[in-house]
């Protein structure tokens, strides 16, 4: 049995026009387009709406907000995942990127805990079961200035999911930390420390990128080639920045900070 949806009387938004008509969809995919409205017997009037592609999200961290709705309050990944997947399906998202902190900085308040494994793991449970509205991928966001990074990469090497691997560096002082004043603000705000506690996450975050940094940036790209991902780089500042992520075979520029990085 044929299951046919018309929508007539709206804006349709093409490649590279906007017309007003008619869309039926048949089975679930589009079979025809037209500048003419239609009469026909159940077609919904759309009152002159936009219709538009679904939405691709390549990088959202809305899941972390479900996962941790309040500070310490961690929700079953599987709820977080589903109502997270509902919500973006309700804004006309119909692919989403899940965005995975990988690499960890354990440095006193700051402390973050690993967690891509288990939530991509989770991610794709509820894909094969068909539980989800829309198209979930895994983004990772590999973050070069860590202690942990290796060995996360190495966790998740059996997912398939993974299409999107970006290389970020937090050390402070470059890209979107430039700015040591407004970084040192920053912290301070975010994990309510004092100008100890502040002066001993700094040096650990230089220590940490000495001595990890050279290897972190050497797995992240073994890894996103061995998932066949596409590799982005993240914060670019300088046309330097932008030449060092070509060489390395990086093809998309998360977030520039500059407009001379973005041109």
């Amino acid at each position: 049995m044929t299951n046919q949806v018309i929508f007539t009387n709206a804006r349709l938004v093409l490649e590279d026009e906007v017309i007003s008509g008619t869309i039926i969809c048949s089975n679930g995919e589009i079979c025809e387009i037209s500048e003419k409205n239609t009469n026909a017997a159940g077609a919904i009037d759309a009152e002159q709406d936009y219709i538009i592609p679904g939405l691709v999200e390549l990088h959202t961290d809305n899941l972390e907000r479900h996962i941790e709705p309040r500070p310490k309050i961690n929700w079953p990944l599987e709820n977080a995942i589903i109502a997270h997947d509902s919500e973006l399906a309700s804004v006309g998202i119909t692919t989403v990127f899940d965005a995975l902190r990988t690499g960890t900085v354990p440095s006193g308040k700051d402390r973050y805990l690993q967690y891509a494994q288990q939530v991509a793991g989770s991610i794709e449970t509820l894909v094969t079961q068909d539980n989800l509205k829309i198209n979930h991928l895994v983004h990772l966001r590999a973050e070069v200035c860590s202690e942990t990074l290796v060995e996360e990469l190495k966790s998740l090497k059996e997912m398939s999911l993974v299409r999107l691997v970006s290389i970020m560096d937090h050390t402070p002082g470059q890209r979107q930390f430039c700015d040591l004043e407004k970084f040192k603000s920053y912290i301070i705000g975010k994990n309510n420390l004092n100008e100890k506690q502040y002066n001993f996450h700094y040096e650990k975050l230089l220590a940490v990128k000495e001595r990890h940094g050279q290897v972190n940036l050497e797995a992240a790209i073994a890894s996103a080639n061995s998932f066949g991902a596409i590799k982005a780089s993240h914060d670019d500042t300088t046309v330097e920045h932008v030449r060092n992520s070509k060489n390395l075979g990086i093809s998309l520029a998360e977030f520039p900070t500059t407009k001379e990085a973005a041109v």
